[in-house]
């Protein structure tokens, strides 16, 4: 009866200790935590023939990370995207630039220690992105509808 009773109190403490209390980031969506593994320059090895795509990330201040996309065709570029993540509206999120008129925004929905996903329903494509990062190898794919890419990037 004892175990029973340390049971169903800790049980109890676990349920409340559980509890978002109103005044927590959480309301506001997930923080931005470190990504120390995203800086620097990184190389797609799943590139189309002929193809050379790059990705180089900067950490510019605690909360704001920079990037640039670009992809060479020899020696011409034929595609350039610039990057950021920062805090927007009081959300974390992945803002895309230089492709369309004004900048497209991803709203983060997770972020683990070495990964992040984030989404924009109203964009076409992509409407979801994630990143993995697992031994030095960036794994970012690129979602919509049925269709996905999957982008496999080492350091260069």
């Amino acid at each position: 009866m004892r175990a029973f009773k340390f049971t169903a109190l800790l049980c109890c403490f676990l349920l409340f200790s559980c509890q978002n209390s109103p005044n927590k980031q959480s309301d506001k969506g997930p923080e931005l935590k470190n990504l120390n593994w995203l800086p620097g320059s990184w190389e797609r090895i799943n590139d189309e023939a002929g193809k050379h795509t790059f990705e180089i990330w900067e950490k510019e201040t605690e909360q704001i990370y920079r990037g640039v996309g670009y992809t060479l065709m020899e020696e011409d570029t034929i595609f350039k995207e610039y990057l950021r993540i920062l805090f927007k509206d009081g959300k974390v999120n992945y803002e895309v630039s230089g492709v369309n008129d004004s900048p497209t925004d991803f709203k983060f929905i997770g972020q683990s220690e070495y990964a992040f996903a984030c989404e924009n329903l109203e964009n076409e494509f992509p409407n979801r992105i994630e990143y993995i990062y697992q031994n030095d190898t960036i794994f970012s794919t690129i979602m919509g509808g049925t269709n996905s890419i999957v982008f496999v990037f080492v350091r260069h």
